[in-house]
This record gives C-alpha cells, sequence and structure tokens, in this order.
C-alpha cells in the first residue's frame, strides 16, 4: 500500500559510525520543506528548539499514551496544547540539530515512546509516514480493525435489506398516488395532490 516515498536511512536501534549508541528512531530521507502531519489523534506535549540532537521538534502524545516524537524540523506550525487529529499539520522537514549526509542532510526523525516514556520500535508506524500526505489513505491506516468490521457489517447489512425498503417506498407511493386518485377534494386537496404526485415521479 505504501508507495516508499520517503527511504528509509536509518533504522530503529541501527548504530552507524557517526553514532556513539543505537538509533531510538526511524530516519526518513524527504525534501526540505516536506508537510509533517500527526498519524494519530492526540495532543501536543512539547515543542523543542535544540541546536544539538533533534534540533526542532515535537512530541504528540496519543489517545493510547505513547508519545510520537517528529525531529530535524525546519519549521514548527503548533504549539503545547494544541489538539491534532489524523492528518492535522505539525510543521515541516528540515535539517535542524544534528544531522550527517547527503543533500544536506534533510530528513524526519520519528521516534516513539510508550506510556512510561521508554523509547520503542516505530517500525509498525513506518506505513502511515509514508502515506501522511495522502489524507485518505492514512485514515483508512489508523483505523482499527474493530472500526473497519463494524463498517463492513453495517454496509453489509445495509445492502441486505436495501431491496426490502425499496420495494416498501415503492408500494407506498403507488398507495398514496392511488388514493389521491381516487378522492374528489377542495381545490387546496387538489393542489397537495399535484405536488406529491410532482415529487414522487421525479425522485
Amino acid at each position: 500500500m505504501s508507495e516508499n516515498i520517503y527511504p528509509i536511512t536509518s533504522r530503529f536501534f541501527q548504530q552507524e559510525s557517526f553514532r556513539n549508541h543505537k538509533h531510538l528512531g526511524i530516519d526518513f530521507g524527504m525534501p526540505n520543506h516536506t508537510p509533517l502531519r500527526s498519524i494519530q489523534d492526540g495532543y501536543v506535549e512539547k515543542v523543542l528548539h535544540l541546536k544539538n540532537n533533534v534540533g526542532n521538534a515535537v512530541f504528540v502524545k496519543w489517545n493510547d499514551g505513547k508519545v510520537a516524537i517528529y525531529g530535524h524540523m525546519s519549521e514548527i506550525d503548533v504549539r503545547v496544547g494544541d489538539k491534532v487529529r489524523v492528518g492535522d499539520l505539525l510543521g515541516y522537514s528540515g535539517n535542524s540539530g544534528t544531522v550527517v549526509g547527503q543533500n544536506g542532510g534533510y530528513h524526519l526523525h520519528f521516534g516513539l515512546k510508550d506510556a512510561n516514556g521508554n523509547f520503542i520500535d516505530p517500525t509498525p508506524h513506518i506505513e502511515q509516514i509514508q502515506n501522511m500526505n495522502n489524507p485518505a489513505l492514512l485514515v483508512k491506516l489508523t483505523e482499527s480493525p474493530e472500526i473497519i468490521s463494524t463498517k463492513l457489517s453495517f454496509m453489509d447489512y445495509f445492502q441486505q435489506h436495501m431491496g426490502v425498503l425499496t420495494d416498501f417506498l415503492n408500494q407506498t407511493k403507488i398507495n398514496l398516488i392511488s388514493f389521491l386518485e381516487s378522492t374528489d377534494y377542495s381545490p387546496f386537496i387538489k393542489g397537495v395532490k399535484y405536488v406529491v404526485q410532482f415529487i414522487f415521479f421525479n425522485t
């Protein structure tokens, strides 16, 4: 499903020659000023501006207690306390803080902490980051299996009973029009009859 438009340049716990510790996130190579969006609902817990390490960074606390970290940003468009929904703009990618690599080192460092503040592997969310600028697909990727199952069950039920509903409405239309046709009322009621006939025969 992912188009892999943002190549992974460093994975979780990878330790390249330029690091003095294992990598605590995943790096996605991307052009400068790429929109960075929230991939879960939550709120902005922290906004940092560090000359070293992650540079300009946004910490988004998800509703499940995890905290997503967006690092090395060029611009930040949110403030601490802001509520965010899936697809909301947080800011733009850049090369602030400590970066290495070609093309100016522009990339997104994406980290993840559990509810206890421990760094955990963000790999399960790679596809959401890859598709964060495709809102329709991002929302689909963030839906829980329970929500998807409920939607499918409702659609199956609706489709199965649509024929019964259509037959009922058609019979009601016939009965109402037949009743109006067979009854001689005042000019006002006749006017209502014509309106009803027009509505039913033009829908």
